[in-house]
C-alpha cells in the first residue's frame, strides 16, 4: 500500500512495509503526513492531529530527518538549547536561560551553571505553515548581575558550551584625578553607573566583545574569562580666557561651552571641566565664536579669545566722587552683545568685534551711579584706556 506525505504541501510517495502496522484495511490516501519546516501535521481519516496535541503514531510513517523528538510519538519541542556558565572565579554561575523568537519569550527557566531548555516552536509552525526566517535566539541572564550572553539566529540543536565569565572595570576622573560618582558607563547594551569614589565593576562573558563607552568615547574590548579588563577613563579641561588687545583679562563676560553657560572670573577666565571626548561651540557673548575640540582624554584645551587682530578693546580705571575704586558695574558697546564688569580694583574691561566711533554706555543696568555715555574711536586690534569717575545717583524726595 502506498502512504501519501506532504512537504510543504508538495506531495512526495513514501511506501509502508508490510511489518508496519500504522494503516490497516484497503488501502488508499486514508492517512496523510505533511511537514512543514519544524512542524508536522497528521490526517486520519479526516481528522487533522499536530505536534500540539498527542497522537501516537510509529517512526514507520513519520519523516525523522532532522526532528529529534519525532521518534516513538514524542512530541517536537522545537528548539533545544544547552551550556555550562561559570562566575570569574570558575564556580557555577546561577542564572536565567531563555529562547526567544521573533523577539518574545518562548521559553525561559532558571539554572545553576548547566542549562538545559526547550522551546515550541511558533504557534504558526505548529499548525503546518512554513517557518522559513524564523530567528531563535538564546540568552543567559546572570543572577548576580552583569552583561549577558547572547547568541542570535541559534540552530535546533544549540550548544553554547562552557562560557565562563571575566570583568571589565575601573575608575572615572576629572582632569585633576578626582573621582566621579554616578557617572554612566555603557558595556554592550546595558548601562552602569560608577560609585562614590568613581569606580565600576562589570561582570561580562569570556570570549565576547563588546563596546565600552563613557565620556563621550567608545572602545571595544574583548573578555576574558578569568580575568578582569581594566579600562580607565578621564575627562578633559577646557579653559577659555577672555583678554582685551593689550592683554587686560575681561571680567563678568558671558562665556557659553556647549550647553553650558559661565561669567569669567577676575583673570578673565572660564573653566568646563569635566569635559567629554567631543566638539564644543565656544561663544563669547554671542558675539565672538570659536571651537573646542577635544579629542584625547586628560587633556587640556586652551582658548584665548582678544589676542587675533580682530576684536577692539575698552579698559578704563572706574572710581567714584570719593576716589574709591567702583566694582561690579557694567559696561557695553553699542552695536555689540558683549558686556563686561569692573572688578574688585575698579579696572573695567570688555571686548568687541565693532570698531568706528561707539557709545560706551557704563552703568545702564546700575542703582547706585548715574550712567554715563561716552563717544569712542575703536580700532581692530587696539585697547583705548582712560580713567572714569562716576557720579552717585540722587534719591528723589518723592512729594
Amino acid at each position: 500500500m502506498t502512504i501519501t506525505a506532504q512537504s510543504g504541501y508538495s506531495k512526495s510517495e513514501k511506501t509502508a512495509s508490510a511489518n508496519d502496522n500504522s494503516v490497516s484495511g484497503g488501502g488508499g490516501e486514508i492517512l496523510d503526513i505533511y511537514v512543514s519546516d519544524r512542524a508536522s501535521r497528521i490526517e486520519f481519516f479526516g481528522s487533522v492531529t499536530t505536534n500540539n496535541t498527542s497522537f501516537t503514531a510509529p517512526p514507520a510513517v513519520v519523516d525523522n530527518s532532522g526532528y529529534s523528538s519525532w521518534e516513538n510519538g514524542e512530541k517536537f519541542q522545537g528548539i533545544n538549547a544547552s551550556g555550562t556558565f561559570l562566575s570569574s572565579g570558575g564556580s557555577l554561575l546561577n542564572g536565567e536561560a531563555r529562547i526567544e523568537v521573533l523577539g518574545q519569550t518562548a521559553a525561559s527557566d532558571s539554572f545553576s551553571g548547566s542549562v538545559n531548555i526547550s522551546s515550541a516552536p511558533p504557534i504558526g509552525v505548529s499548525l503546518g505553515q512554513n517557518s522559513g526566517g524564523v530567528e531563535y535566539d538564546f540568552i543567559f541572564s546572570p543572577s548576580s548581575g552583569g552583561i549577558d550572553y547572547i547568541d542570535r539566529d541559534i540552530s535546533q540543536l544549540y550548544s553554547a558550551g562552557i562560557v565562563r565569565y571575566g570583568s571589565i572595570g575601573g575608575k572615572v576622573t576629572d582632569y585633576s584625578g578626582d573621582p566621579i560618582g554616578n557617572e554612566p558607563v555603557s558595556v554592550g547594551e546595558s548601562m552602569f553607573n560608577t560609585g562614590p569614589d568613581g569606580n565600576y565593576s562589570v561582570s561580562v562573558p569570556g570570549g565576547v566583545t563588546l563596546t565600552v563607552s563613557a565620556i563621550g568615547e567608545s572602545l571595544e574590548y574583548t573578555a576574558t574569562g578569568g580575568s578582569s579588563i581594566n579600562v580607565d577613563w578621564q575627562f578633559a579641561r577646557i579653559e577659555v580666557t577672555v583678554n582685551t588687545p593689550n592683554g587686560d583679562p575681561v571680567k563678568g563676560t558671558r562665556v557659553t561651552i556647549g550647553e553650558s553657560t559661565f561669567s569669567t572670573d577676575d583673570d578673565g577666565k572660564v573653566v568646563l571641566d569635566p569635559a567629554e571626548i567631543r566638539s564644543y561651540s565656544v561663544s563669547i557673548g554671542g558675539e565672538i565664536e570659536d571651537v573646542a575640540d577635544v579629542q584625547q582624554q586628560g587633556t587640556l584645551y586652551q582658548i584665548s579669545v582678544g589676542d587675533s587682530g580682530n576684536e577692539s578693546g575698552v579698559s578704563i580705571g572706574v572710581k567714584d566722587e570719593n576716589g574709591d575704586s567702583v566694582w561690579g558695574i557694567s559696561a557695553i558697546v553699542s552695536g555689540s552683545s558683549i558686556s563686561a564688569n569692573s572688578g574688585k580694583n575698579g579696572e573695567l574691561s570688555l571686548i568687541t568685534q565693532q570698531d568706528g566711533t561707539r557709545l560706551l554706555s557704563i552703568g545702564y543696568d546700575d542703582n547706585r551711579f548715574e550712567r554715563e555715555d561716552i563717544e569712542v574711536d575703536l580700532s581692530l586690534g587696539q585697547t583705548i584706556t582712560g580713567e572714569l569717575e562716576l557720579e552717585e545717583r540722587q534719591e528723589s524726595s518723592g512729594y
